[in-house]
């Protein structure tokens, strides 16, 4: 015990006097010093001996772990100190003293139980530091279920890819289609198109077992559209308008009771498993729809009129339609003055729109409604430091029904990829607000940013990225994965997906269980997979 006399406190208990002994703290220390010793050296070990296969790599978006060389010389010194700390208590103890900690046999349990404190204490801090050096967290990626070997001719990729029960079917823009079995990779049917035709265009989704495609014949415009049945791959039906041409995004939509396409005379219903008429929303004299999409609920249309004195000016529209009878429900001018170069459905439910005017100083931007019509916000796309994307590619490896887009609506978050002005792919994910378009948060990601898609679990960023050849010569390709919270943009549930993709367009859904990747680009020659699927985590 510990009193107190006129002389100030004196020591009289044994085990407090052993406690506050140099021996102690010297245990102390070589058991903490020893511990750390041991823990680097194991650490050093495995940050450089990382996997040659993992998803890093020297050039690559996710960097492999660093920090092993000052780990290791970390461990060299804690090695110096426990080895010094227990050879000058061992010195001591050797030499009996009066006072405090004479001799090993009167408190050995006492150095003892201060050396294991000593390495218990150490082990948290010492993990945490060896994070702070060692940098990225190195995830190993995760093996394919099964993949399908790439046999696309040359220049060409995937026009569409449509999830249909326990299959995925992917069509080629050659018109080959084939389906894939989602739990062992089989293939259950497949399909040619019509010989020298190409595939022109998709409907964004299936319906009821159906797909959407427009055809072209070579040299010819898109001037035709088939209804594939999934389940068989047979063509259900065939429609020819001469007067159109379904060549761009959002042409042709497809739901479960109709086939709605944009054709010069208005917007026409057909049914969607026999082809016949439903209706037609015809547009007035000068005017035309230029996009078109469609849900359960409703039809809706842009619609662009010509300035009949001037051709470099005109008016454009957001139009819905009643789905049983195109009805006009209602009309909302859109804040453009000159043709449109590039328009688009963000989203059908809530109606969010993509606007690219002719003019440079027009209205490049995304535009929110209410279900009413009421105009909500207005979110720009270019700006002085970042440029947003809007909607898919249509070049020649862009997918015309990809699950993956650079925009996605998770709520009232308008979630798109954005890049800076000199750079032509996105590492940045930003939200803004769909009711007012204030941003609401950005963040940076590891990869080059494929795309966005809507999953039950939430919005998910698609990110592709490649590793420089290795021990194996080759380059290797990966694809990350991470769900992304609407209101915060904070990324959790990440995966990592090997030889998954090169940096592009390409599909990405759960179908039959299982992650189902679909490559823009199936080429032998990118020595890529057309299709692959993955475990669901």
């Amino acid at each position: 015990m510990i009193t107190k006399n006129s002389g100030g406190f004196t020591v009289k208990s044994r085990l407090v006097r052993s406690l506050l002994s140099g021996n102690t703290l010297l245990a102390l220390l070589g058991g903490a010093t020893a511990l750390l010793a041991a823990e680097y050296v194991y650490l050093a070990f495995d940050t450089l001996t990382f996997d040659d296969n993992a998803a890093c790599g020297s050039d690559a978006q996710i960097g492999c772990p660093s920090g092993g060389w000052t780990t290791a010389l970390l461990a060299v010194l804690f090695g110096i100190v426990a080895i010094a700390s227990f050879s000058i208590l061992a010195a001591r103890l050797r030499t009996p003293r009066d006072g405090v900690g004479a001799g090993w046999p009167h408190s050995r349990w006492t150095r003892l139980t201060a050396g294991v404190l000593g390495a218990a204490l150490a082990y948290s801090p010492g993990y945490s530091a060896f994070l702070e050096l060692r940098g990225p967290v190195p995830v190993q990626p995760m093996a394919a279920s099964w993949s399908v070997t790439a046999n696309d001719p040359p220049s060409v990729g995937t026009s569409a890819a449509w999830p249909n029960g326990s299959t995925v079917v992917r069509v080629r823009q050659d018109g080959f289609a084939a389906a894939y079995r989602t739990a062992d990779g089989t293939q259950a049917w497949s399909a040619t198109a019509p010989e020298r035709t190409m595939v022109c265009a998709a409907a964004d989704q299936p319906a009821a077992g159906i797909g959407l495609l427009g055809y072209q014949r070579t040299g010819g415009t898109c001037t035709t559209v088939v209804a594939i049945d999934l389940t068989t791959g047979h063509t259900l039906w065939q429609h020819e308008d001469p007067s159109a041409n379904w060549s761009d995004i959002d042409t042709i939509a497809l739901t479960d009771g109709l086939a709605v396409l944009r054709t010069p005379a208005g917007v026409q219903a057909l049914d969607p498993r026999t082809g016949q008429p439903r209706w037609l929303h015809p547009s007035d004299s000068g005017c035309a729809p230029t996009a078109v999409a469609a849900d359960a609920n409703q039809v809706a249309a842009v619609e662009y009129c010509a300035d009949p004195k001037n051709d470099e000016l005109g008016r454009a529209a957001l139009v819905t339609l009643a789905p049983q009878d195109g009805t006009q429900r209602w009309q909302s001018a859109l804040p453009t003055e000159t043709p449109l170069d590039t328009v688009g459905f963000v989203s059908v439910d809530p109606l969010v729109l993509a606007v690219d005017e002719h003019d440079t100083r027009g209205t490049h931007a995304l535009l929110s409604f209410t279900a009413d019509g009421k105009s909500l916000a207005t979110i720009p796309t270019t700006a002085p430091s970042t440029v947003i994307a809007t909607l898919p590619s249509t070049d020649s490896h862009g997918l015309g029904s990809a699950a993956v887009y650079p925009v996605v609506v998770a709520g009232n978050t308008v979630i798109c990829e954005a890049a800076t002005p000199d750079d032509d792919v996105a590492h940045d994910l930003v939200g803004y607000s769909r009711t007012d378009g204030h941003q609401l948060w950005a963040r940076q990601l590891n990869g080059d940013l494929a795309g966005l898609t809507e999953t039950d679990g939430g919005p998910m960023a698609i990110e592709y990225f490649e590793v420089p050849p290795g021990k194996g010569g080759t380059v290797k390709y990966y694809a990350e994965t991470e769900r992304v919270d609407p209101v915060t943009g904070a990324a959790s549930t990440q995966t990592v997906y090997t030889k998954a993709a090169e940096s592009g367009q390409g599909w990405f859904g759960a179908v039959g269980g299982r992650y189902v990747l679909v490559n823009a680009s199936g080429t032998a020659t990118a020595g890529l997979p057309a299709v692959l699927a993955f475990p669901v985590r």
